[in-house]
């Protein structure tokens, strides 16, 4: 593992029982090697169902800190986000023996930290402080995409997945990144195995943390513009052994040995033949983006917001003695509340040859329905005052609303495309072309009923 001294100062850690390793000497005289886990990079892309996403074009959230973390829309753009992206990594002990080392008969402790216990049996991988201050600190390993710069460079930027792992530092410090290798150990506990787990929440707010015997959740801030990614890495099987790493393990003895000695998790044995933990990452949110058409060309409107009705607060599993726990995405929903989309089209801007698109989009958890809510403002309305309809002006105050309904609802990794029909001050529709809302193929609903 090498980067620029200028950027960067390189120190290196050791686990478990291992005295500290310079950078100058080979890890392998110390029975030791490096520890490198990585991210599915493939699995962090969001479902196109019914191809809507090609067909409608959709120009992505230009700001690099909002949106989905989306690679299939604009990849230049992804790139410059993904760059400066900051991933948090944990691992916790699977494997538990009933003969030998007497300290595994139990089930991990989920509430242990790197360092609590004696040896780092339970956690292999979280922040490095036995003890957090205050609540929005961050409880795993602090991690970067291999090649990242401070400067947000693509120039050496690795977009196979493969991460740094870093010093941790407070939250609110981003200058004094360090990068460290971690080591898994030879000499000790060579066939214990763990499971991986990592998340992405972007610049959401941090309100606490659970440890429990047996999961791991944070309380977190949810404000339609941060994405928000959790996975772990999937248990090993011989299928995988032999399709995704098929040049490093060649032997059916060495195969076997890893899916036992590991558990079916990760293990030093594993290591050291080239199975490393590679994590699939999954979002947690659905995308919502809006367009809009004036199908009346003889009324002058303009949109003046849209709005969705969402949770603002929720729970998220980050890690659990269940892998499939961490498929649960967001829990214990709550403080809903009126977000905008930052929508808006002026007379002149909105067409009657096409739909436009109006906002930035928004993130939600998923959920059976949403209640959207539009503001609209026509200028040439008739009124008591002015026969002519050449002055009036009409907004919708409160504004339109309708609850949106797909057949399957809104789910977490999938893009929901809804386009405004707006006919002035008469009516006003919502239609979705995506296979998954109930009539198959679209379905119209008036922002009256």
């Amino acid at each position: 593992m090498v980067m620029t001294a200028a950027l960067w100062q390189s120190c290196s850690d050791s686990y478990p029982d291992m005295a500290y390793v310079s950078d100058e000497k080979n890890s392998e005289d110390y029975e030791t090697y490096p520890m490198s886990p990585s991210l599915n990079f493939n699995s962090m892309l969001y479902a196109t169902s019914s191809g809507s996403v090609e067909s409608k074009a959709l120009t992505p959230v230009d700001k690099e800190s909002e949106g989905p973390l989306d690679p299939q829309n604009n990849y230049n753009n992804f790139l410059k986000r993904y760059a400066k992206a900051r991933f948090y990594l944990l691992a916790y002990r699977k494997t538990v023996m009933t003969e030998g080392e007497q300290k595994l008969v139990q089930q991990p402790d989920l509430t242990q930290l790197m360092g609590d216990d004696d040896d780092r049996l339970n956690c292999l991988l979280s922040t490095d402080r036995t003890y957090i201050t205050g609540t929005d600190q961050h409880i795993g390993k602090l991690a970067i995409p291999q090649g990242a710069t401070k400067d947000g460079s693509l120039d050496n930027l690795s977009t196979n997945g493969s991460l740094y792992l870093l010093d941790n530092v407070e939250w609110e410090d981003n200058q004094n990144y360090k990068v460290h290798t971690y080591y898994w150990n030879k000499k000790k506990y060579e066939k214990v195995g763990y499971n991986f787990f990592a998340y992405y929440v972007n610049k959401a707010n941090i309100y606490g943390f659970e440890k429990q015997n047996d999961c791991v959740k944070i309380d977190l801030e949810l404000n339609g513009k941060n994405d928000i990614m959790v996975g772990s890495a999937p248990v090993l099987t011989e299928d995988i052994l032999k399709e995704e790493y098929a040049t490093s393990v060649t032997e059916d003895e060495i195969r076997k040995n890893i899916l036992s000695y590991g558990d079916g998790a990760y293990s030093t044995y594993g290591a050291v033949h080239s199975v490393e933990p590679k994590i699939d990452l999954k979002h947690a949110l659905a995308y919502i983006k809006f367009r809009a058409r004036q199908m009346d060309d003889a009324v002058k409107f303009s949109i003046q917001d849209v709005q969705v009705n969402a949770y603002t607060r929720g729970k998220l599993v980050v890690a659990s003695r269940d892998l499939e726990n961490t498929k649960l995405g967001l829990t214990e929903l709550s403080d809903p509340k009126d977000i905008s989309v930052n929508a808006y089209l002026s007379e002149e801007d909105i067409s009657t040859e096409e739909f436009k698109e109006v906002g930035e989009g928004i993130l939600v958890p998923p959920a059976e329905s949403y209640t959207v809510k539009v503001v609209i403002q026509q200028t040439n309305v008739k009124t008591t005052e002015d026969e002519t309809g050449s002055g009036g002006t009409w907004i919708s105050d409160p504004p339109l609303e309708i609850v949106c309904t797909p057949k399957n609802g809104f789910e977490a990794g999938k893009i929901y495309v809804l386009d405004l029909s707006v006919y002035g001050t008469t009516a006003i529709t919502i239609t979705s072309d995506l296979e998954s809302w109930k009539s198959g193929t679209g379905t119209t609903v008036n922002l009256y009923d």
